[in-house]
C-alpha cells in the first residue's frame, strides 16, 4: 500500500503504526543545481544554475526510532511549498495537508535500497506536483521492520529501472 500511494506517506505511516511521526531534520542547504544528480536536475526540470533545496531528514515514533529515510530535492521559489518543505519542524505530508497544498505525486521507482551496511529496506521516489510542474523529488527508505523486505519490488512507474541513485 505504501509503495503504491500517490498520497501522503506520513498519514499512511502514522495510520499503519498508529503513531503521530515527527521529523528530524538532519541536513538542509540551497546548494545550485549543478551540485545535485543529474538525474534529480532531469526530474526537477531545472537548469543548471537554479538554486534548488536539498533536504536530508527521518520520520520518527515519539520515542526517537526512525521508521523512514528521506531525501528531498525542490527548486528553490518563494511560495507555499518551498515554506512546507523547508520547515524543519514538521513532516512535509502534514504541512502540505495544513496549508491545504496538493498533495499530488508521480511516483518515479519503487525497489530495494541500503537501510544500513548490512541490511536492505524497500524504497520509493516520487515527484510532488506543483500548480506549475514539479514542485519537488521524494526519495523514502523505508525501516525493513516497519515496511517489510518481500517479493519482488523494483522498477519505474513506467517498469523501467533507472540504475543511477540520486541521493
Amino acid at each position: 500500500m505504501i509503495l503504491a500511494a500517490d498520497g501522503s506517506t506520513t498519514l499512511l505511516l502514522e495510520a499503519l503504526l498508529d503513531v503521530e511521526l515527527s521529523v528530524r531534520v538532519l541536513g538542509q542547504r540551497i546548494v545550485t543545481a549543478d551540485s545535485v544528480a543529474p538525474r534529480t536536475r532531469r526530474l526537477l526540470q531545472v537548469a543548471p544554475g537554479t538554486d534548488v533545496l536539498v533536504r536530508r531528514s527521518l520520520l520518527c515514533r515519539p520515542g526517537g526510532q526512525y521508521v523512514s529515510q528521506n531525501y528531498v530535492a525542490a527548486p528553490y521559489r518563494r511560495d507555499g511549498l518551498t515554506r512546507v518543505l523547508a520547515d524543519p519542524t514538521q513532516p512535509i505530508g502534514r504541512g502540505l495537508s495544513s496549508l491545504g497544498l496538493s498533495q499530488a505525486r508521480r511516483i518515479v521507482e519503487v525497489g530495494l535500497s541500503a537501510w544500513s551496511p548490512t541490511s536492505t529496506c524497500v524504497s520509493k521516489s516520487y515527484l510532488i506536483m506543483n500548480q506549475g510542474g514539479v514542485g519537488a523529488y521524494v526519495v523514502e527508505r523505508f525501516h525493513p521492520g516497519v515496511v517489510p523486505v518481500c517479493g519482488e519490488v523494483a522498477g519505474g512507474a513506467d517498469g523501467s529501472r533507472d540504475e543511477q541513485r540520486d541521493p
